[in-house]
């Protein structure tokens, strides 16, 4: 998103209109009142946890109209320091059954934030080491959210999912612990399919330059600075 200051329009209504939006429509209601929770002293549903793509599409066209003033510039540099905190804090005092409920909360956000370049970096930097410090203090977690880390892999294949994609490669095949029973070693073999259809997805890519002659130089060099994290075993 560009950061610049937007002239405002006259009219709301107008501004809906140019951005194709229907004030309206359930998705739109649903996600206003999200929005507007405190000043409206309203509950209401969690459009993180419902996870309905009709009102996520609808929060991510409202994120791309939107200008970022100096105040949402601001607003953008704090909150990844306040997360930290946070993210501290939880990993030192919090019990292991409230540190595994947030585990699928980091992997939905991740492809969910508001879309200006420095907060992404800062908040997908900020996500990744807290997933890998809870799994390396608690690498049972693979296996109790191994649907959540899976279904993560398969939907972040995008350019904004790819570092994530990555670490949790290097996450499993670090921290994966084979076990002895018969449902874990079924759940063992989901993140085998999983891995093995991403390495397949990886082959046709790296196949496509090769065939003309470009090699894989590019792959080559993203596995040299992420210090071949990612090569699961």
């Amino acid at each position: 998103m560009e950061q610049y200051e937007r002239p405002e329009e006259p009219h709301t209504d107008a501004q809906m209109m140019r951005l194709g939006l229907d004030r309206m429509s359930p998705p739109f209601k649903i996600v206003h009142q999200y929005i507007m929770r405190n000043q409206a002293g309203l509950g209401g549903v969690c459009i993180w946890e419902t996870r309905d793509e009709a009102q996520l599409s609808m929060i991510r066209v409202l994120w791309n109209s939107l200008p970022v003033t100096p105040r949402v510039s601001s607003v953008c540099k704090l909150v990844p320091r306040f997360l930290r905190v946070y993210f501290d804090v939880l990993l030192t005092n919090a019990p292991p059954e409230c540190i595994e409920k947030v585990v699928p909360l980091l992997l939905q956000r991740f492809a969910s934030l508001y879309p200006v370049d420095f907060f992404l970096n800062s908040v997908h930097t900020l996500i990744i080491d807290t997933l890998q410090a809870i799994f390396q203090q608690w690498p049972e977690f693979l296996m109790s959210l191994q649907r959540e880390v899976v279904h993560a892999i398969s939907t972040h294949l995008d350019v904004q999912g790819r570092l994530l994609v990555l670490h949790l490669c290097w996450i499993i095949g670090e921290l994966l612990r084979p076990p002895c029973e018969a449902d874990g070693r079924a759940g063992l073999a989901m993140f085998f399919e999983a891995l093995e259809t991403l390495a397949y997805q990886a082959i046709s890519v790296i196949a496509q330059p090769a065939l003309h002659g470009s090699g894989g130089a590019e792959v080559d060099g993203a596995l040299n600075k992420s210090g071949g994290k990612g090569i699961a075993r």
